[in-house]
């Protein structure tokens, strides 16, 4: 009896730390806008905020997939995590201009929103993007704080606009750049704010758009096109079928930059034929 007794107090011990274990390995999600928000302001912790309803199936595919990765998991310490009911949270709802579920928002400890991911999300697209803000955090924040102050901080948006470029967010870094390119006065900004632009929009396969930018970028550079402009050049004539166009400003990227980011890229690219 004594024995049979010892070992379900042992068999209740394991089952306790089992589920402390499984705990440990969850997201501990704040349940309202309003509670993540404070806690992000108390501790100056950027917020992780997935909008999701009850009637959104691939809100509870990510709940099954994306929000119980390790590697999710892991990185999501570095953040105030919040799920918000799109349903009942209209504070939350109304901040954001959220009106597509799952809605993935990564904001700094303010609130001021940094990425915005709409739709279902693996985990490696959501692990990707968080270490990547986190890896640039400093900058970004520096850059939304110049903003706040003042909305026509030319190098603020081009700081910003790099990010997005790098970490792939092409339709934020279309509307940065393009807020770059109305404000920028010539010189190098004018070059930086109309190649981001225009190689965010080819991204985006909107080639006719990505003229303009394009154009005045390279006008602005002064016959000494760098990298990412001559990307972007190479890429668009490349989506319009110009191949005599293509050949001619990729082969001029790869011989002036040769080891360039860009460079890799239409190298990439080119091997897709």
């Amino acid at each position: 009896m004594k024995t049979s007794l010892v070992a379900l107090v042992l068999l209740s011990l394991a089952s306790a730390a089992s589920a402390g274990e499984a705990k440990s390995g969850e997201i501990p999600w704040q349940t309202s806008y309003a509670t993540a928000s404070k806690q992000a302001t108390e501790s100056s912790k950027p917020m992780l905020l997935k909008f999701y309803t009850g009637w959104c199936p691939f809100c509870a595919k990510m709940d099954k997939t994306t929000w119980v990765d390790a590697g999710v998991v892991e990185a999501a310490k570095s953040f105030v995590p919040g799920k918000i009911n799109a349903d009942t949270d209209t504070v939350a709802v109304g901040r954001y201009r959220t009106v597509g579920y799952p809605t993935v928002i990564i904001a700094e400890s303010d609130g001021d929103q940094v990425i915005r991911l709409e739709g279902y999300k693996s985990p490696a697209e959501v692990s990707g993007y968080m270490k990547a803000y986190l890896a640039q955090k400093d900058s970004v924040t520096k850059s939304l704080a110049a903003l706040d102050a003042n909305k026509k901080d030319v190098s603020a948006l081009l700081s910003l606009g790099d990010f997005y470029l790098g970490a792939g967010l092409d339709a934020q870094a279309v509307d940065t750049f393009g807020k770059a390119v109305k404000l920028a006065e010539g010189g190098q900004d004018a070059v930086r704010a109309g190649a981001g632009s225009g190689l965010a929009l080819v991204r985006t396969g909107d080639t006719k758009k990505a003229g303009k930018p394009l154009e005045q970028a390279l006008a602005a550079s002064a016959g000494a096109p760098p990298a990412r402009l001559l990307l972007a050049l190479g890429l668009r004539a490349r989506a319009d079928g110009d191949s005599a166009k293509e050949k001619e400003w990729l082969d001029k990227l790869t011989a002036q930059f040769p080891d360039s980011p860009e460079a890799v890229e239409a190298k990439a690219k080119v091997a897709t034929n």
